[in-house]
């Protein structure tokens, strides 16, 4: 699945371990991936991890609620489909108009957003 470290949202105890592979010649050899890096993770027995539109089917998310943009604690994911979930480290999907703006100008979009929320997130968004 390609991703990168920071569309993971998992939690760490669920894995017996995560490697990272940086021999962009072996990785190509191995894998067939022209990358310079891969992360290689073992998750535990019953642990399963999946991407967005599977996530999406295993919550029950409206067809409609699908086309919003999505965020991750609050925070615009601007790759969805790199998202890697671990359904059990998600603590609730909400659809809200609250989120983290980089630029003043985009915080008065009136912009709804469907944000999935990671158990580990405690800080409200004001």
């Amino acid at each position: 699945m390609k991703t990168d470290i920071n569309h993971l949202l998992v939690d760490r105890a669920s894995f017996d371990s995560l490697a990272i592979l940086n021999d962009s010649t072996a990785i190509k050899g191995k894998y067939g991936v022209d990358t310079r890096e891969v992360l290689l993770m073992y998750p535990k027995k019953g642990v399963k991890v999946m991407r967005l539109p599977e996530f999406f089917d295993f919550q029950g998310i409206p067809s409609a609620d699908r086309k919003l943009r999505v965020c991750v604690n609050h925070t615009l994911i601007r790759f969805p489909n790199y998202l890697i979930i671990d359904p059990t480290y998600i603590k609730t999907v909400q659809i809200t108009p609250k989120r983290h703006y980089s630029l003043l100008d985009e915080s008065y979009t009136g912009e709804l957003f469907l944000n999935i929320m990671t158990k580990d997130y405690d800080n409200p968004v004001l």
